[in-house]
């Protein structure tokens, strides 16, 4: 479970294409890193350059419980 301050580092790989499907919950930082911004609920996708299908995606909690990194 992802809290607020949680991060999330991205490869370089895919950084381009991902998007956060709720940017309220949660938001990518530079394209790179996933920061939770309010408690809920969202999912971050990797999205096909080529036809803007769904290559993977992953369901995000986001908690009200700090983390310590």
């Amino acid at each position: 479970m992802l809290g607020p301050d949680w991060q999330l580092d991205i490869t370089d790989l895919v950084a381009e294409f991902m998007k956060v499907e709720e940017p309220r919950i949660a938001q990518l930082q530079g394209g790179r890193t996933l920061v939770g911004r309010e408690p809920g609920i969202t999912t971050v996708q990797v999205l096909s350059p080529l036809s803007d299908s769904i290559l993977a995606e992953k369901t995000v909690i986001v908690l009200d419980d700090r983390v310590t990194i």
